[in-house]
């Protein structure tokens, strides 16, 4: 019982802190931009290791100003900029390694599908479109398919990313599920339909019961 409360606050907290990042008003993210920990570094690596990433050099910031993770291009090179104390939330939530790599692997999939976007030198807020944010899905789904076999790794760390940045509708939620789903399928990843019906089971009641806060 103690455990079950314990896991519930700790879904709060991620909510609430990552609810006071999100709602700031759109900042120049770079400006507030700092040196990312050894950890995170080792862990991008890991990321684009898993992803089989060829493309050009991609460096990595820390800014807490960043709800969970951007991606954008600064003087003609490409960032991740990623917040720390949304990280460190995943460790404390229990979430594992695997939801710092999937925050990562969705701005990756930002960065490849919408470079054009997000290059504006005075603000690097990229507003995405929903034909942009699902492929960004379905690469972070392809992405965790090569990091991890375990299928209830990734519906945990697609948990983690809904409470902590939120989907403007049903609708969309089904959309972000279908294509993580397929991202997964693509990577290798057993039994993506079976994803798929885990992830409706477990993402959908509980973003809904949190609906009021966003």
């Amino acid at each position: 019982m103690l455990m079950a409360l314990a896991a519930v606050l700790a879904v709060a907290v991620v909510v609430l802190v990552v609810m006071t990042v999100t709602r700031k008003p759109d900042i120049d993210y770079f400006a507030t931009a700092a040196e990312p920990s050894q950890t995170m570094g080792m862990l991008l690596t890991r990321t684009l290791a898993a992803a089989g990433y060829q493309g050009d050099k991609i460096e990595l910031k820390s800014s807490l100003y960043v709800p969970g993770a951007v991606a954008m291009i600064h003087d003609g090179k490409n960032y991740i900029l990623y917040n720390p104390r949304t990280m460190a939330l995943a460790d404390r939530a229990g979430f594992k390694t695997v939801a710092q790599v999937a925050i990562l692997a969705r701005a990756i999939g930002h960065l490849l599908n919408c470079a054009d976007s997000i290059s504006s030198p005075s603000a690097a807020v990229r507003h995405s479109t929903q034909a942009v944010d699902a492929k960004a899905d379905e690469y972070c789904g392809y992405v965790l398919a090569r990091f991890t076999p375990e299928m209830n790794d990734c519906v945990e760390a697609q948990r983690f990313m809904l409470l902590a940045t939120g989907t403007p509708d049903g609708t969309d939620l089904r959309q972000r599920i279908d294509a993580v789903a397929d991202g997964w399928g693509n990577g290798g990843g057993d039994n993506p339909r079976e994803l798929k019906r885990r992830l409706e089971t477990r993402l959908i009641p509980e973003l809904q019961s949190f609906g009021s806060w966003w």
